[in-house]
């Protein structure tokens, strides 16, 4: 094989190996357990805040909820305690995964929690399950 094919076949061979090669995520989408208590006398309950390390949704599984309908209504918040759920609360139900778009991270805020909420029609219930600031 003289030079010339054998530098033609080594640039093909790069060229297709460099399409192969996946990118590595590093966000912070392992997920947490979380449990809200809420009673007749508590309205919210909030998650312990986590690293955020890029613009894509939160995420929750709901594994568990105790309210008749399965279901309640969850915020994400930055680090201030600032709502940064993008438009209205969400309604997560039991059984489902939900993905939860925020401006945490576009806001310049690095930390994140989701805050479950009891609205005031509601007796009080439990809710369980597992929860990511980032998603992938």
């Amino acid at each position: 094989m003289n030079l010339k094919k054998i530098v033609s076949s080594s640039i093909i061979i790069a060229g297709v190996a460099s399409m192969l090669t996946v990118g590595v995520n590093a966000n912070n989408h392992s997920d947490s357990s979380f449990s809200f208590n809420l009673g007749l006398f508590k309205t919210s309950s909030t998650t312990t805040y986590r690293g955020k390390e890029d613009n894509t949704s939160a995420y929750i599984n709901c594994t568990s909820v105790s309210t008749s309908d399965g279901e309640f209504d969850v915020y994400v918040l930055g680090p201030s305690g600032a709502d940064r759920t993008w438009g209205t609360p969400k309604t997560v139900r039991q059984g489902t995964e939900t993905y939860l778009e925020n401006s945490v991270y576009e806001s310049g805020e690095r930390k994140a929690a989701l805050k479950g909420v009891r609205e005031s029609w509601r007796s009080g219930f439990t809710a369980s399950g597992l929860w990511s600031p980032d998603s992938i």
